[in-house]
């Protein structure tokens, strides 16, 4: 069995791709650095609230980009050993 300390529901892949989301206010973008059954990490100077729906737009290799609804789900401050970002959960 794995270690008893850790919290995460799924598994983990790393995945690096760029991703951009908006909402009222303007325009933002960051990367994913790993991904789940539950959600994805984006690493990004300009977190959105805890609890804050939104549509991510994933670059795709093709030129085409994916879209998925999710949702703010925990934030993870830069350190020197990892960037800063937010975590968020895929809704549908």
């Amino acid at each position: 069995m794995g270690d008893p300390r850790e919290k995460r529901r799924y598994k983990r892949a790393e995945l690096r791709a760029q991703v951009d989301w908006d909402n009222d206010k303007a325009e933002y973008s960051g990367y994913t650095e790993n991904i789940s059954e539950g959600g994805v990490f984006i690493a990004t100077a300009t977190p959105l609230a805890l609890g804050e729906p939104l549509d991510l737009r994933v670059a795709l290799a093709e030129g085409d980009a994916l879209l998925i609804r999710t949702r703010v789900a925990w934030h993870r401050p830069a350190s020197e050993d990892a960037a800063g970002g937010m975590g968020v959960q895929f809704v549908d």
